[in-house]
Formats: structure tokens, C-alpha cells, sequence
């Protein structure tokens, strides 16, 4: 399917300016009444050199100073009315009333030549208004469809029609209207005494009649007719393409059972790949999450184990000694390499403490070996230090490996090693 066909910058910017043209013919001069118009509309009829001659035996004044005449008691009626005739332009009859260009006395108004001139002003006016509005109103149109990417259709097609109602309607205000006031019953009583037949009369009047005419109706409809062929051929050439997007198909309702059977959904099969696919990828989400996790907790462990090594390399390896029976049991100390226990009565003489008739004031001493981890004990005493029920030999350092227990002279008194 092929895409809309948009505007071109160039091309907006061509019709919008032969537009803004077009408004700008509000400003040009529509009509002009002065002696050079009036001159030009008799010389249709006679030659400069006979109207000379018979204006010249009529009053005694040349053509060019009738002009200036003519030109005088303009000037001096526009003073007293406030108003400019010499030169009228569209604008000035849009915003100014037919009675500031024809007066309101009760004789005029009654005057049917007067009235007809003063109600085909006042249609001249709507139309004027309709015109000039609509042209503001396409240009907004042709701008808004550049920047919103409409298809160029609309906008050229209005620019097209538009342009093709103001051509018609300038050609005729400019080549029709003066044919069409020449035939009018009014026009016609003005002339009736000249013994010309009405046809001729009639073309007469037209050529006299166009002569008034200023440049705004003509130039109003020259830049109408290359707006028209313009938006015509900017139809047919050039043009953005945008590429046509998928038609999207509004999701189908799901329809109700018939008799308790369910009705065929076309896209039931696509709907149970794609909630397939989802909960395949949501399978593979949660397995991803739970292998990660997996992970950070091996990590996490191995991290611990490596610091607890750490730390135990750094900080020295300590033995332990506990008194487990007797009259000191519960008693017990931490032992590092550098240091020994004494185990007696002799509150002077020993570290740990055993207050029982049977221990020597000092008994035994104990020392801590941390690459071996064994305990050596020395025995002082009288009455012995037994391991397992044999007596150790007195004053012999003898090792022992953690776990042992050291009975003191009966028994009563028991301490355990590590």
C-alpha cells in the first residue's frame, strides 16, 4: 500500500506567499473618478482633436483644462464629505458605507438609478468580505497541513477551489460588470436622448465605463488564476511520501457459547503462542533471577570463609584450659604460646586457683604448643597428676594432645585440656 503524499517546504511557501498576494490586492485602487478618467472615457467616443474643437466652441476651454476642472471639483467635494473618490481600493469599500460614497438625501434615496447603484455597492461589499476572510482562512489551512504532514490533497485542493471562485468572481467584477451596468434601465434613461441604437449604445457605455477601473480587480485575478495552477500542479508533482502504516485490527471481543459451546476465535491460535511466549520468557526471567541469586550466596560465603582465615592468621592461636570437677570447676583460662598456667593452692605461687587439701600449693604448670596443638604439663606435686589413672613422672615435661583431662592427687579435681 503506498504511502500519503505531503507538501514540500517550497512548495507551502509559494502558495502561501501568491495568497498573501492576493490580500494584498485589499490595498490597490479598485476605481478611479478624476478628470484623466472621465477624459479617457469621451475619447472612446470622440477623438482628442474633434473633443478639443467642440469643447473648445462650447466653453471656451481646452480638454486639459476641463481635466483640471473636473480634477478641482473632486478635491473640493472629497474636503466636504470626508471622503476620497479619485481613487477608491477594495479596502475603502469594505469598511465604508454606500451613503458615504452616494449621500442620503430623501431625492436620492427615491431615485431608482441611485438606489440600484447603491444596492449592488453593498452586495459588492459582502462579497469583498467573503473573499478576503476566506484567503486568511486557506492560508491557515495550507500551513497547518505542511506541519501536521496532512496529505497535500486537502490543502491544494482548497487552495485550488478557492483560487478558482476568486478568479471567476474578479474577472467578472473587471470585464463583466461594465457590459452589465451599460444594459441596465438606469444607464439606459441617462443616454436615452442620443439617437444610437441600444446595442451600440450599450458597448459604448462598457468602454467609457471600464475606463474607471483601477488595476485591483485585474491583478486580483492574475494572482487567483496562478494560485489555481499552481495547487494544481503541486497535486500532480512533487510531494513528500510517508510511508502508510499497518492497518491496525481492533481487538476481537471474546463472543459468548452457543448452546455451551464456545465460539471459533481467529485469533485463538495467536493469542496461545503469544501467552506461550510470555510465560516462556518469564520462566527464563525466574531462572536467570534464582541462578544469580544462587550465585551472590556462594560469593557472599566464600567471601566469609576467606576473611575468617584471614582473621585467624592474623591474630594468634590460643589453648584452653578448664576446671571441670571439684571445688574450682568452671574456672578457665585462655593460653597462648608465651605464657603458662599453675595450677595449686598457693594464692602467691599460681594463676588457677584450686583451694582442696589434696593439691600442692603449686601442683603442675601447663604450656600451650599451637603448631602441634598439644598441651605440655609439668608435675610439682606430692601427692601426683594422673592422666587416665596413671601418674605422670614428677618434674618431666610430658605433651598431651587437646582433649585430655588431668586429675589432681585423689581425683576431686579434674581439668580439661582444650
Amino acid at each position: 500500500m503506498n504511502g500519503k503524499k505531503t507538501m514540500k517546504a517550497w512548495q507551502m511557501i509559494v502558495a502561501v506567499v501568491l495568497l498573501a498576494a492576493m490580500m494584498i490586492t485589499i490595498f490597490l485602487p479598485a476605481f478611479h473618478i478624476n478628470g484623466k478618467s472621465f477624459r479617457k472615457a469621451v475619447e472612446k467616443v470622440v477623438s482628442g482633436s474633434q473633443l478639443d474643437e467642440a469643447i473648445g466652441g462650447l466653453t471656451g476651454y481646452s480638454m486639459d483644462d476641463l481635466e483640471s476642472e473636473i480634477d478641482k471639483a473632486l478635491q473640493e467635494a472629497e474636503q466636504e464629505n470626508n471622503v476620497k473618490v479619485s481613487s477608491i481600493s477594495v479596502g475603502n469599500i469594505m469598511i465604508k458605507s454606500a451613503d458615504k460614497f452616494f449621500g442620503t438625501d430623501a431625492e436620492d434615496a427615491d431615485d431608482e438609478a441611485t438606489a440600484s447603484v447603491k444596492s449592488g455597492y453593498n452586495t459588492g461589499r459582502i462579497i469583498f468580505w467573503i473573499i478576503y476572510i476566506a484567503v486568511i482562512l486557506v492560508i491557515v489551512l495550507v500551513i497547518l497541513g505542511f506541519v501536521l504532514e496532512w496529505s497535500k490533497y486537502i490543502p491544494l485542493g482548497i487552495t485550488a477551489g478557492y483560487s478558482l471562485v476568486a478568479a471567476g468572481i474578479f474577472g467578472f467584477l473587471r470585464f463583466a460588470t461594465p457590459g452589465m451596468v451599460a444594459k441596465s434601465s438606469a444607464f439606459s434613461e441617462l443616454f436615452s436622448q442620443i439617437p444610437l441604437s441600444e446595442s451600440l449604445m450599450s458597448s459604448m457605455a462598457s468602454k467609457m465605463i471600464a475606463c474607471f477601473y483601477g488595476p485591483a480587480f485585474l491583478v486580483a485575478m492574475i494572482i487567483a488564476i496562478l494560485s489555481l495552477v499552481w495547487s494544481v500542479v503541486c497535486m500532480f508533482v512533487g510531494g513528500s511520501e510517508q510511508p502508510a502504516q499497518p492497518p491496525v485490527n481492533p481487538p476481537v471481543p471474546p463472543q459468548p457459547p452457543i448452546d455451551g459451546v464456545p465460539r471459533y476465535d481467529p485469533d485463538w491460535a495467536a493469542k496461545q503462542r503469544e501467552l506461550e511466549e510470555k510465560k516462556r520468557q518469564e520462566e527464563i526471567r525466574r531462572r536467570e533471577e534464582e541462578r544469580l541469586r544462587r550465585e551472590k550466596e556462594e560469593l557472599e560465603r566464600q567471601k566469609k570463609e576467606l576473611e575468617e582465615k584471614m582473621k585467624a592468621q592474623q591474630q594468634p592461636q590460643m589453648g584452653q584450659v578448664v576446671c571441670i570437677k571439684g571445688v574450682a570447676v568452671g574456672q578457665g583460662f585462655s593460653l597462648p604460646e608465651t605464657a603458662k598456667i599453675v595450677v595449686g593452692k598457693s594464692r602467691q605461687n599460681t594463676n588457677m586457683l584450686i583451694n582442696s587439701p589434696m593439691v600442692s600449693n603449686v601442683h603442675c604448670s601447663i604450656r600451650y604448643k599451637a603448631a602441634t596443638n598439644t598441651y605440655i604439663v609439668k608435675d610439682h606435686s606430692t601427692n601426683g597428676t594422673y592422666v587416665n589413672g596413671a601418674r605422670i613422672q614428677k618434674d618431666v615435661p610430658m605433651s598431651f594432645p587437646a582433649g585430655t583431662v588431668l586429675q589432681l592427687a585423689d581425683g576431686s579435681n579434674e581439668i580439661k585440656l582444650g
